[in-house]
């Protein structure tokens, strides 16, 4: 009897122990051991767990709470943005960080926190993140139903001061599912205000150089801001000084978010990702500084100063504002350069690693050379992109074809029907059908992409090549991470894009948010005209102006003492609240002289004229009898041709002047100047609270792209953007003449003026028969 009961308490125990023991999802077979990294380890999460675990959506969520810091440990965040999405089976995403001497050497720790769709089979899927290329953390993907915290001390020596490159790259696979259509399910979100570097609580991290400037970094949201405080009274006198201050903090910070506020008389409150800027006479800012440096009385003084409570600020000073300008020429000297400076690549490190190379001619570069590593894959959606940047006289978007000159290979496991798609800035370019019983090696084959997409400054082309096989049809147990490779691009691939008409399309607010053009060409002070002097109206100014520097790759001279009749004849820029506007100014870039008188609630829109072109569109299509053979001509045409009724046309007429809608608070508008030689850029607000605020969202990374055609305009309670397309552009010289790019100039013209076109092919026919029969009269058989 004893040693039953014993036996059976031995096996309770046995079961008690393997109960207890946790089992891993896995649906694979096992494996060999995969290098690690240094060992992570789990941080106790910052809420309490769910009762029950709800499903979750396949779509990123909300931003989780982020969390909650402790002011014993400094931190600086990594994200330059709130969360960063890396979706399908491969993603990879790359940017740098500047790091003071004093971070480089403080930095232990590396913190992240991530949560990913409930599709995605842990045992198969990993997440890396690499700093300096040293690869630091490497995690299986195992967190659908709240965001996990993870943590690893850094190698010593990792961290330099000067630039980090940072990546982020993730391996997906679905748990069940081997369609291709199931990729779309999979993702990983990394929350920015739980991703971050950890500093030693003891460290000194007071910014006491100027070049520490560029490690002021951004907050949990990827957001910066610089706070530019002016002496009380003293913002007429100092704009100009604010605006050239400005753009060299957005240069010196090159990060994606930058925002700019102006103050008066008195200090804002301290923010993560911000630094504060104290500029004016010393005797003016004295009062805002408890030990202003003795030098700032007798010349030009620049530096940092400890304002108390562990905060410190930017000091800009002198005896008088010549001295203070003297000042900020110091700070922003490293980031100056000459107008007729041909930059040769796009230099924006704070979002997008390597930099983008500038295409002025026709050239190529390897993949290598892009960014693109070589890289094998097994899965079922391979995705790649690179960026590549034109100038802002790029016109070849009716004619011209890049190439892309492939190394690749597939087996004979993907079937045909499977398709390599390019898109450039997330438009169809091209397709490349691939499959077939022997597999192939693609050595530069080339694939020809349209142009038509392009536009100046940056451009995004992304590869996705879609794999279909058998054994995805079958899917069979273990078969969603055990596939063998299938598909391989080497990093020899090249991109080249041919020679292409360079002349300047005006208006273009494209070319503007591209490249900065027609502003970063300027030899000579740009008038900038501000409608009011207020600190809001100074803010908005100052955020677009630094916007618009960083894009041009060097500071502006804008010139607020110009009048506004001085801007005639000149490209200007005018920014300001509706009411403040001076008279003529608004129609002179299409935008209705009302305006000024408020912002009309019968205002007809962008979006109304959108929907009024879609009734239109619909009434002629069900309307009369007598419209529809036209209909059906004009559908032949955009199907056959890719021709559409504007391009009939041989004359464009000037739009009629508009009229926002009462939802919107801000325009974006371009019109040629008076002399119809330049270009007017205006930047109007219903005030100057929702000028700054507007001008402050509109500078932001994801929306500063926003701008094109002539108009944008911006909907603050939808968070939206409506454009206005240039129907009226008149073509400036912008290179030396030359037949070549004349030659090339006429070719896109001509494609988009197709009925000009026609007609110029006619009259050519026309003398050609009249000279064939003058010439055949005089030689032929009747003489």
């Amino acid at each position: 009897m004893t040693r039953a009961a014993s036996s059976l308490a031995l096996l309770l125990a046995l079961t008690a122990a393997a109960a207890a023991q946790p089992a891993p999802f896995d649906m694979s077979d096992e494996g060999p051991p995969q290098p690690r990294a240094p060992a992570a380890r789990p941080v106790p999460a910052t809420e309490p767990p769910p009762a029950t675990a709800p499903a979750r959506p396949s779509r990123p969520a909300p931003p989780a709470a982020p969390a909650p810091e402790t002011t014993a440990t400094p931190v600086r965040y990594l994200l330059p943005m709130e969360r960063l999405t890396l979706g399908g089976e491969t993603a990879r995403r790359s940017w740098s960080i500047f790091l003071s001497e004093a971070e480089a050497q403080a930095g232990e720790t590396m913190r992240i926190g991530y949560q990913n769709s409930i599709f995605v089979a842990p045992e198969s899927s990993r997440l890396r993140v690499s700093i300096n290329g040293q690869v630091v953390i490497d995690t299986p993907v195992q967190s659908p139903e709240a965001v996990a915290d993870i943590a690893v001390e850094l190698p010593p020596d990792l961290l330099q001061a000067g630039f980090n490159t940072v990546e982020f790259d993730v391996s997906l696979r679905h748990r069940t599912d081997c369609s291709i259509q199931s990729t779309y399910d999979l993702w990983t979100e990394v929350s920015g205000p739980r991703t971050s570097i950890g500093f030693a609580p003891s460290s000194d991290l007071a910014l006491r150089q100027l070049e520490d400037i560029r490690a002021v970094g951004f907050d949990s949201t990827g957001s910066t801001r610089y706070d530019i405080v002016l002496p009380a009274g003293e913002l007429a006198e100092g704009s100009a000084s604010t605006l050239r201050l400005a753009q060299g903090l957005a240069l010196l910070g090159a990060m994606p978010n930058q925002q700019i506020r102006v103050s008066e008389g008195s200090l804002p409150p301290s923010t993560p990702g911000g630094l504060t800027v104290l500029a004016g006479p010393a005797e003016e800012i004295a009062a805002l500084v408890p030990e202003l440096p003795t030098d700032a009385r007798q010349g030009p003084s620049a530096g940092f100063v400890d304002l108390g409570e562990g905060r410190g600020a930017l000091v800009l000073s002198g005896p008088n504002w010549a001295a203070v300008d003297a000042a900020i020429g110091r700070v922003i000297a490293p980031v100056e350069q000459p107008f007729y400076v041909q930059r040769s690549r796009l230099t924006e490190p704070g979002w997008r690693n390597p930099d983008t190379p500038l295409f002025f001619a026709a050239s190529s570069l390897s993949f290598r050379d892009l960014g693109v590593a070589t890289r094998e894959f097994s899965g079922r959606r391979f995705r790649t992109e690179f960026t590549v940047g034109v100038p802002a006289d790029f016109y070849a978007a009716a004619y011209g074809e890049a190439t892309l000159l492939l190394d690749a290979a597939y087996t004979e496991e993907v079937k045909p029907g499977s398709r390599i798609d390019v898109y450039v800035n997330d438009d169809i370019a091209t397709t490349l059908p691939v499959g077939g019983a022997s597999g192939a090696v693609l050595r530069g084959y080339p694939v020809s992409l349209t142009l038509r997409h392009f536009r100046p400054g940056a451009n995004t082309i992304t590869m996705e090549a879609i794999l279909d096989t058998d054994s995805d049809a079958i899917c069979l147990p273990g078969t969603t991470s055990d596939a063998p490779t299938r598909f391989a691009l080497f990093d020899s691939s090249r991109f080249a894009m041919p020679d292409f008409a360079r002349i300047s399309q005006r208006p273009d607010l494209s070319a503007l948010s591209g490249v900065g053009f027609p502003f970063n060409r300027a030899d000579g002070p740009i008038p900038l005209a501000l409608g009011e002097t207020s600190a809001a109206t100074l803010s908005a100014a100052a955020t677009l102006a630094g916007r618009l520097a960083l894009v041009a790759g060097r500071p502006l001279p804008f010139d607020t003492s110009l009048s506004v009749a001085s801007a005639q004849g000149r490209d200007a820029l005018f920014i300001g609240p509706a009411s403040r506007i001076p008279v003529g100014i608004l129609p002179q870039v299409g935008v209705a002289e009302g305006l000024r008188l408020g912002w009309s609630e019968s205002g007809t829109g962008a979006v109304t004229r959108q929907t009024d072109a879609s009734i239109a569109r619909w009434q002629q299509q069900v309307g009369s009898g007598w419209r529809r053979p036209f209909v059906a001509i004009e559908e032949w045409l955009s199907q056959r041709f890719d021709l559409s009724v504007d391009a009939l046309r041989l004359t464009r007429q000037a739009p009629p002047p508009f009229s926002p809608p009462a939802d919107s608070s801000m325009i974006v508008a371009q019109g040629r100047d008076p002399s119809d030689g330049h270009t007017w850029t205006l930047v109007v607000g219903r005030t100057g609270a929702e000028l700054a605020d507007g001008a402050a969202f509109l500078a932001r990374e994801e929306n500063w792209d926003q701008l094109s055609g002539r108009l944008t305009l911006y909907d603050p309670v939808q968070a939206s953007y409506a454009q206005l397309p240039a129907t009226d552009t008149r073509l400036v010289p912008s290179v030396p003449t030359s037949f070549s790019n004349l030659r090339l100039v006429a070719a896109n013209w001509l494609s988009e003026n197709a009925l000009a076109y026609a007609l110029l092919l006619a009259v050519a026919s026309l003398i050609l028969g009249v000279a064939t029969g003058a010439l055949t009269g005089v030689l032929g058989r009747r003489r």
